[in-house]
């Protein structure tokens, strides 16, 4: 089955996605980074099912979730230290087990042959999404990627997709966020 994808119009001519969870299943790299923190401050390491309930948010909430789950989180400054690490491991890493959904890159190439302006926004740190979009093949539909740290807000602060929009080359009403 071929679906007709509609060309933008005079009201919208951008689709913003978030990437984990809407484009790209990324649970195991989250989950396998997470553990090798754990595991290194000798804490025990969690399950799977236990990461997705903790996902969302970014990079920082996981950590202290998962710290939270496993002993305790510490203060400020150590626990910055202990997101730091994670962010080192996990960036170079981010795409060995991250796949995306089927059907994502065919959509995405269809839409944007249609001329649609496409974007990515999330809270991921920007140099673990550009890698997972490109090593799934996402990113040559992309105009634009807002990665948590590309800005000096992110979501749900909706500057963080207002630039996102912006970076796209289109204006927040010609715009559409999915997921």
């Amino acid at each position: 089955m071929t679906l007709k994808i509609p060309a933008p119009d005079s009201r919208t001519d951008t689709l913003v996605f978030d990437l984990d969870g809407t484009l790209v299943d990324s649970l195991a790299d989250l989950a396998a980074a997470l553990n090798r923190l754990l595991a290194a401050e000798n804490r025990p390491v969690l399950a799977e099912p236990a990461v997705r309930r903790m996902v969302g948010d970014g990079v920082a909430k996981l950590v202290a979730r998962g710290l939270a789950a496993t002993g305790g989180m510490p203060d400020g400054a150590a626990l910055e230290a202990l997101v730091e690490r994670f962010k080192a491991d996990y960036e170079p890493r981010a795409a060995e087990l991250t796949r995306p959904y089927p059907g994502a890159a065919p959509m995405l190439a269809a839409l944007a042959a249609a001329g649609w302006r496409l974007a990515v926004c999330t809270n991921k740190p920007q140099a673990a999404a550009v890698h997972i979009l490109q090593a799934t093949g996402l990113l040559p539909h992309l105009r634009a990627i807002g990665g948590g740290d590309r800005y000096p807000y992110r979501k749900p602060d909706p500057r963080h997709l207002t630039a996102t929009v912006a970076d796209a080359g289109s204006v927040p009403a010609r715009a559409v966020m999915i997921g």
